[in-house]
């Protein structure tokens, strides 16, 4: 809400009933407002720090504002998660922004920074699905995991690797040549 209160409280009589207290009916309006406040900010983020799990970092914090009857109320939070890449595991990556959107989303009525985050996690799990999909492409390419760098020797650079049906169905290396470049349309 982040209103901003300031006012003298009366303790000459206290009693159990709030509003005896000495608050105005405007006072005591603020204080039930403030209450819903806190009540509402600790269940989204709650919400937040238990669909979050292990990528939570540290525990949730909350801005207060004192009341008019003294006491201090939450009035905004914040769960911190871990929004990185998993360098090197595209299927980890995926997982982990899977989680990081369900936790963004968790609230009963999600913030527009939740939204946010929520986005940049699908974002980077497209981006992991992209790399994911380019790692398992180059297997299937290179289904006999012949190496592809610079110090790999120059007939097997240059050659690709022979297609297994190609080699089942040739007696001799012209046509299984043949048969490679004739499924490699295919293949």
């Amino acid at each position: 809400m982040g209103i901003q209160i300031s006012s003298n409280i009366n303790t000459g009589s206290l009693s159990k009933n709030s509003s005896s207290i000495g608050l105005t009916p405007d006072e005591q309006k603020m204080v039930d407002q403030l209450k819903a406040r806190d009540a509402e900010v600790r269940a989204h983020e709650n919400a937040h720090k238990s669909a979050g799990g292990q990528y939570v970092m540290g525990g949730i914090t909350f801005r207060y504002q004192t009341g008019p009857d003294g006491k201090r109320y939450a009035v905004e939070g914040e769960v911190r998660i871990d929004t990185s890449s998993v360098s090197g595991d595209p299927e980890a990556t995926i997982q982990k922004a899977r989680a990081i959107r369900k936790a963004a989303n968790a609230p009963a009525s999600p913030s527009a920074q939740d939204r946010s985050v929520a986005s940049q996690a699908a974002a980077m799990e497209m981006e992991a699905q992209w790399e994911l999909a380019k790692k398992r492409l180059g297997k299937m390419k290179n289904p006999h995991g012949i190496a592809d760098s610079q110090d790999a020797l120059p007939a097997q650079k240059n050659r690709k690797p022979e297609n297994p049906i190609a080699r089942k169905y040739a007696t001799d290396s012209e046509t299984g040549d043949f048969m490679n470049k004739l499924l490699d349309i295919y293949y």
